[in-house]
């Protein structure tokens, strides 16, 4: 059996895969076909703080957890402790005034004050880790303006579908950076 490649997955594309958004409902599919190809053949990396399983289990809409999302969620959370599906990277949380993580890259000052704090135990995550894994992303468009930054330090993004998100980051951020 192949070795499964870790993978982050950011709490959006479980949100999107539900189809209960009507803004994301065109690439609700892709995001769900994107869930199960993870549980298929690759790794879930999150946090050794809980913090990325607490995200999902908080941030998806659904109470009846029939979505995709939500059912990758669950699925995610019976398999937590079997290490060829979920992995946990250890992160250090830091303190304020300094806040975020120990493992967050070195990043210019202006791209790390455009990243949502939200947003950094992600990237903190796949720094972390040895493989530093893609962050898969769906309806975040900020990412795109971060992706050449984060490759700069060996973090790739992956998006379910960048053409469909391009034209919300030209639209909120004024144009491509």
């Amino acid at each position: 059996m192949p070795a499964r490649k870790p993978i982050v997955v950011d709490t959006n594309v479980l949100i999107a895969a539900n189809g209960a958004d009507t803004e994301w409902m065109s690439i609700a599919s892709a995001c769900a076909n994107r869930l199960d190809s993870v549980k298929n053949g690759e790794t879930v990396c999150v946090d050794s703080l809980g913090l990325i399983l607490k995200e999902y289990g908080n941030k998806l809409p659904s109470r009846s957890r029939h979505g995709f999302g939500d059912m990758f969620y669950l699925w995610l959370v019976r398999n937590r402790t079997n290490p060829a599906f979920c992995q946990h990277v250890e992160i250090t949380q830091l303190l304020p005034p300094a806040d975020g993580f120990a493992e967050f890259p070195c990043l210019s000052e202006e791209l790390t004050a455009k990243i949502d704090r939200s947003d950094r135990k992600f990237i903190a995550v796949s720094h972390a880790h040895a493989e530093k894994p893609p962050i898969v992303q769906a309806t975040d468009c900020k990412w795109i303006g971060w992706k050449q930054g984060l490759a700069e330090t060996g973090i790739t993004i992956e998006f379910v579908d960048e053409v469909f998100l391009q034209p919300y980051y030209d639209r909120k951020m004024g144009s491509v950076e």
